[in-house]
């Protein structure tokens, strides 16, 4: 085979052409090749990428389940640029209930004894005192490996406003 390239001879212009080929590797199209191990992030997922995603794909409901309502909000959110964000409205009292993470492909991976930062941002609505924590447990049997409290977040004292919280955790399969 022999290829003859001709640079003496002028052609039209093909203007802005970008990404001619885009092939879907490793979940590139759901935000890139990027350290974060939380899928769905920022609860933008829609139809539009795929007929079965939703602002709550790769999210599930843990703990009390009969009692918790998860939905999408859209307004007054904390960035325009994500303007979803999820509502938890939970009415038991004692049981705790919240959302849990798939991760992508198997799960979230994690090694013992490295550091994962947590960060997000959260307000209270209630008028009630809402306690907010981070677990990070195995998949197979439910068993924590790492927990810590971020926050109580009292709704009337926050004015609706949005806080962001953060926290370390370490996991340790001794737990």
């Amino acid at each position: 085979m022999r290829l003859v390239i001709d640079t003496e001879t002028k052609v039209r212009s093909l203007g802005d052409l970008f990404g001619i080929f885009f092939e879907d590797i490793n979940h590139a199209a759901d935000g890139g090749l990027y350290a974060e191990l939380v899928r769905n992030r920022s609860f933008e997922c829609c139809p539009v990428d795929n007929p079965g995603y939703s602002g709550l794909t790769a999210w599930e409901p843990a703990g009390d389940t009969e009692r918790l309502r998860l939905d999408i909000g859209e307004d007054d959110s904390a960035f325009a640029e994500n303007p979803h964000y999820l509502v938890m409205e939970y009415t038991g009292n004692e049981e705790k209930a919240g959302v849990q993470n798939m991760g992508f492909n198997t799960g979230i991976a994690v090694e013992e004894g490295k550091k994962y930062y947590f960060t997000c941002h959260a307000r209270g609505g209630s008028g009630q005192e809402e306690v907010m924590g981070v677990t990070l447990c195995s998949a197979a049997d439910r068993s924590t490996w790492s927990a810590i409290s971020l926050c109580r977040i009292r709704g009337r004292n926050m004015n609706g406003s949005w806080r962001r919280l953060s926290q370390t955790l370490v996991p340790d399969w001794r737990l």
